[in-house]
C-alpha cells in the first residue's frame, strides 16, 4: 500500500471485508483524520462501471444525517478507487450482538436511530441494499452510524453476508427500499433474540429458508419482547416485497411508536386523578416544611471530489 493517495497520507489499517481494506488516514488538504476505503481492484475494473458508482458515492455523500457516516470524499488515483469518510471511533454491531441478545431499550434505542438513517436515505432516493450488522457502529457516546451507503452500487456487486439479503436479492434482483427493511428487520430479529432468523448448512440452503421458510417466533425464543416489536418485524420480513413497510421512514414511525410506549406506564400516572390529588396535598405538606434538596438526578445512559468535504 503506498504511503498516500491522492491528498491522504495513509496510516494504520483499520479492518478488510469483501468489499476493500479499510485505513486511517490524514486530509493533508485541511489535516482531518478520516477513514479511507481502498477498493478491491476486480470491483472497478470496468469503467462504467466505476462511473455510476462514483455518480451513486457521490449522491450517497450528500446525505446529511447524524446516523449515517459522512462521505467527504471519492476519488481515483493510478488506478486505485476510494471513499474517503468520516472516521467513527466505536464497535460494530456484530461483535456486540455477537455477545448475545442486547437489552430490549437497547436494542430498541440502537434500531430506531439505524431505521431512521435508512429513512432519510430513501427520501433522497438512496438504497443501501447491504444492510447488516458489519455495517453499523455503535459510538463512544452511544449513538448510531450507518455505514456503507453507495458502495452496493457497484454493478456486479454481492453481499458478502448472505444471512442478511431479502428474497429478491437472493433471486438475482437488484432490490429497492424495501429490501433495506427486510435485512433491517432480520438484524433487528437477531438483536433481541440473540440469532439470526434464516439458516442453513450451506449458502443454498440459507437462501432457500430465507425465499421459503418463517423465522422462529420471537416471543417463543425471548417472551419479554414486547408484542408491538414482534409484529413489526413479522411486518419487515414479509417474503413479498408489497407487504412490507414501504420505506424506512415508514418503519420508523412505527419502532419509534414502540420506543415511546416503553415510557408511557412511567408517564401516565401523571395523568391519574388520584395521583394528581396526591401530590396536590403532599406539595402542600412540603410548602411548611424546610427540605434540603439533593443533587439532581442522572438521565439514564444511554472520481472526484463530490464537493461536500468541507
Amino acid at each position: 500500500m503506498p504511503s498516500t493517495i491522492s491528498r491522504y497520507r495513509i496510516g494504520e489499517e483499520l479492518g478488510r471485508g469483501g468489499m476493500g481494506v479499510v485505513y486511517r488516514a490524514i486530509d493533508t488538504r485541511v489535516e482531518r483524520e478520516v477513514a479511507i476505503k481502498i477498493l478491491r481492484t476486480e470491483t472497478t475494473t470496468d469503467p462504467e462501471a466505476g462511473r455510476r458508482f462514483v455518480e451513486e458515492a457521490c449522491a450517497a455523500s450528500a446525505l446529511n444525517h447524524p446516523n449515517i457516516v459522512g462521505v467527504h470524499d471519492v476519488g481515483e488515483d493510478d488506478g486505485v478507487t476510494f471513499i474517503a469518510m468520516e472516521l467513527i471511533e466505536g464497535m460494530p454491531l456484530d461483535r456486540i450482538i455477537a455477545q448475545g441478545p442486547m437489552p430490549i431499550a437497547d436494542a430498541l434505542e440502537c434500531g430506531s436511530q439505524i431505521v431512521n438513517a435508512l429513512g432519510a436515505a430513501h427520501a433522497n432516493g438512496i438504497v443501501h441494499r447491504s444492510i447488516k450488522p458489519a455495517n453499523v457502529m455503535l459510538t463512544r457516546d452511544g449513538s448510531v452510524k450507518v455505514l456503507d451507503f453507495g458502495v452496493a452500487a457497484l454493478p456486479g456487486f454481492i453481499p458478502s453476508t448472505t444471512a442478511y439479503l431479502s428474497p429478491e436479492q437472493a433471486e438475482g434482483r437488484r432490490g429497492d427500499a424495501r429490501s433495506d427493511v427486510f435485512s433491517f428487520g432480520a438484524v433487528l430479529y437477531e438483536m433481541f433474540a440473540g440469532g439470526r432468523p434464516f439458516a442453513g448448512n450451506s449458502g443454498i440452503d440459507l437462501i432457500t429458508s430465507i425465499r421459503r421458510d418463517a423465522p422462529p417466533r420471537l416471543r417463543g425464543i425471548r417472551p419479554e419482547t414486547p408484542a408491538i416489536v414482534e409484529g413489526i418485524i413479522n411486518r419487515a420480513l414479509a417474503k413479498d416485497p408489497a407487504a412490507r413497510y414501504p420505506t424506512g421512514t415508514a418503519m420508523a414511525n412505527d419502532l419509534d411508536a414502540a420506543l415511546a410506549a416503553r415510557a408511557r406506564p412511567f408517564d401516565a400516572v401523571w395523568r391519574r386523578r388520584a395521583f394528581l390529588v396526591s401530590a396536590v396535598v403532599l406539595l402542600a405538606a412540603l410548602a411548611r416544611t424546610p427540605i434540603r434538596l439533593g443533587p439532581p438526578s442522572r438521565p439514564l445512559a444511554a472520481l472526484h471530489d463530490c464537493g461536500h468535504n468541507l
